[in-house]
């Protein structure tokens, strides 16, 4: 897990009311209407200091257009990723490092293009505002594994990689992607969660408020699943315009011996 510093973009007309849960404290009730359809930003600066030394530096911004389909039960929202808009960015103090993201950042694109028409239903938790569950989950999965077939074909063209290598990567990628399905599914929905945590918030307006948190790696494949990172969390709200009337800013400060330790470990 990185250090982060994320800017939540929330249209607000999916709420009815801010309400107070203590004095001068605010939160979003997620009380949505079904048809509600909403364009959702995600801002994040995600940077690695060392010794006063920034290794890495990665600005981004995703786009989602969410929309409400069912408020019978749970709700229900279709997220669909919006392809073609994402801007990513990277730096470094570091000469060797600096030189390796023009491949990654084209790699990440690439992947874009072949996932730019996936959409997937999500439940949602009525009281705490947050993901649950995928409704249509073999869809998803059937998805990402056609994006990464087409991806791995495109990629064995342009390298010139024999067909007989190239068939057999194929076939070991589909079946590791068979194998963590369930951490695929779980990485979606904290993905999702991390969009719609400002509903577990309470924050002042116009003001930020400090508290000591816990953060876990959203990527539930990733090397530090599992592990709980002690930090102190920043909550910043700001009320801008008609257009985006509340901007919810959370800023992470980790406690770096210990994010260190666990970097070693790895």
């Amino acid at each position: 897990m990185k250090p982060v510093i994320a800017a939540l973009l929330l249209l607000l007309s999916f709420t009815h009311k801010v309400s107070a849960q203590e004095e001068e404290l605010y939160n979003i009730p997620p009380i949505w209407k079904l048809g509600d359809k909403k364009n959702v930003t995600i801002e994040a600066n995600n940077q690695v200091i060392v010794n006063d030394s920034v290794i890495s530096n990665t600005r981004s911004k995703q786009k989602y257009i969410i929309e409400v389909i069912d408020t019978s039960g749970h709700y229900k929202l279709l997220y669909n990723f919006n392809a073609g808009e994402t801007e990513l960015d990277f730096s470094s103090e570091i000469s060797e490092i600096e030189e390796m993201p023009n491949m990654i950042i084209e790699l990440v694109h690439n992947i874009e293009n072949q996932i730019k028409d996936m959409s997937y239903i999500v439940n949602i938790n009525k009281e705490t505002g947050l993901a649950f569950g995928i409704d249509n989950e073999g869809d998803l999965i059937a998805h990402i594994k056609s994006a990464s077939n087409n991806f791995l074909q495109d990629y064995a063209f342009k390298m010139k990689i024999p067909k007989a290598k190239a068939d057999s990567l194929e076939y070991k990628v589909v079946s590791y992607l068979t194998k963590v399905k369930q951490g695929l599914l779980e990485t979606t929905i904290n993905e999702v969660n991390s969009i719609l945590q400002a509903y577990s918030y309470s924050f002042p307006i116009n003001d930020s408020i400090f508290i000591e948190t816990e953060v876990y790696d959203v990527n539930a494949l990733g090397g530090f699943t599992g592990s709980d990172f002690p930090a102190i969390m920043m909550i910043a709200a700001e009320l801008v315009d008609e257009e985006r009337p509340l901007l919810i800013k959370t800023q992470l400060n980790y406690d770096k011996a210990f994010f260190l330790e666990q970097i070693k470990g790895k």
